[in-house]
């Protein structure tokens, strides 16, 4: 079985970007997007997971950044809130 992913966009600068008065700016959320296919068609219902491996990971952050895809396979990675992205770092992605 081969699944190709692909990373629509992962903007990891501040610029733009809200953040909780309380939360700290290493954990500010940045927006990542991406598409999850299948031998060329959407993969829908995928549950698709960020793992940190040089990034704040569980206590800083409450759980590992992660999405589901939608009906066109598309996905928004979440964090803290619905779709509000991933603190910056470096992850290794799971499907």
């Amino acid at each position: 079985m081969r699944v190709t992913w692909l990373i629509l966009s992962a903007a990891l600068t501040a610029a733009g970007c809200s953040q909780a008065p309380t939360q700290p700016d290493a954990l500010a959320p940045h927006p990542v997007t991406g598409r999850v296919t299948y031998e060329g068609r959407p993969a829908v219902g995928v549950v698709v997971t960020l793992i940190p491996t040089d990034a704040p990971m569980v206590p800083q952050i409450p759980k590992n950044p992660r999405a589901i895809t939608g009906a066109d396979g598309a996905f928004t990675i979440d964090t803290f809130a619905d779709a509000n992205g991933a603190p910056a770092g470096r992850y290794q992605l799971v499907l």
